[in-house]
């Protein structure tokens, strides 16, 4: 990982309380073991959460993505500064009057991770011990290095995908999925986000993750083929009675290690939340091939692939179905409309 900026500041303010105030930074962190090892572990502890994505609003309208598109053209120190003060100064505003939120501290983070440009923001809170002082000679945070960095509960986070952002690629917002949805709309409101994906999306894209993944280990030692692994996760996902899928869970199942799905996901930018709700039309597309086209219409199960249909090895436009009982079907269908 390569840091290239990384700044911390503050909003105080309690639960259940009306009124918010903010201590803003006016310098970055020189960067050094104690905010690479912090950003590194934030980062680490974000991939580990439940995670949505999803792409700015109107870019003209919307401050937060307003201010990130021109710091993504002027990379200076100053427009970072200048950025991350003025989204704290907007969020202040936001929740000031939200009698639920809290306060803590924000670190913004802009660094390169396995060749791709991240822009993070991280609220920590609960850390055991002061985690940041600050520097009253140049009013800022810095890190306590006596401080054990304790992020179990990481309250929220958003990151962007300056990679995607910038090729206008995709869904290049991802942040943290919180189960309260009071407190992560406010959030979500902050940075502008919008089109968050539906489960349709996320069901074809865990489609395409199962043809790109290693597939499980048999007993013999052997990898399941492709279409016994498909069989497996639709069985899987069947038997959650609430239709949501898992990738911890997913990982734990079929590779013996909650982080193996995950990780796949993170390494490869599949557009996936860590938690969803499955879509269960789509999802007979594991199971089933369903095609129609010039009028004919064919649908059977994956299995059948290879044994009963074909595709003609001299003659890739030639479908071969080879069944008995289909042929007499056929036949009977056609005699009685004659």
């Amino acid at each position: 990982m390569i840091i290239n900026n990384i700044i911390v500041h503050e909003i105080k303010k309690n639960a259940n309380e009306i009124g918010a105030t903010n201590e803003l930074s006016n310098s970055l962190l020189p960067i050094d073991e104690n905010s690479t090892n912090l950003i590194e572990t934030l980062d680490e502890k974000y991939g580990s959460t439940n995670i949505a994505y999803g792409i700015f609003k109107n870019e003209v309208c919307e401050t937060f993505p307003k201010g990130f598109g021109e710091l993504n053209v002027n990379h200076s120190v100053d427009n970072f500064i200048n950025f991350s003060q003025e989204a704290i100064k907007k969020l202040t505003d936001q929740i000031r009057n939200i009698s639920s939120a809290k306060g803590g501290y924000f670190v913004f983070g802009d660094y390169n991770k396995s060749g791709v440009n991240f822009f993070s923001i991280f609220l920590i809170r609960n850390t055991k011990g002061i985690l940041f002082q600050k520097n009253g000679a140049n009013n800022s945070f810095l890190i306590n290095p006596t401080t054990h960095i304790d992020l179990d509960k990481l309250a929220m986070a958003c990151r962007i995908n300056k990679t995607r952002y910038t090729l206008v690629e995709g869904k290049y917002i991802s942040f943290i999925k919180n189960k309260l949805p009071d407190i992560s709309e406010y959030f979500i409101n902050w940075i502008a986000a919008t089109e968050i994906e539906s489960s349709t999306v996320y069901t074809n894209e865990l489609y395409k993750l199962t043809g790109h993944i290693d597939k499980p280990l048999l007993e013999d030692g052997t990898h399941m083929s492709l279409d016994h692994f498909r069989n497996n996760v639709y069985d899987f996902i069947s038997s959650r009675p609430d239709g949501i899928v898992n990738l911890h869970n997913l990982g734990e199942h079929f590779y013996q290690n909650p982080q193996y799905v995950i990780d796949f996901v993170n390494q490869n930018e599949y557009t996936l939340d860590t938690e969803f709700k499955i879509d269960k039309r789509k999802m007979k597309k594991f199971i089933r091939v369903d095609i129609k086209a010039d009028g004919i219409q064919l649908r059977f199960t994956r299995g059948e692939y290879n044994r009963l249909i074909r595709i003609d090895d001299n003659n890739p436009n030639v479908i071969i179905i080879e069944s008995e009982r289909f042929a007499n079907k056929l036949r009977e269908e056609i005699n009685n409309n004659e």
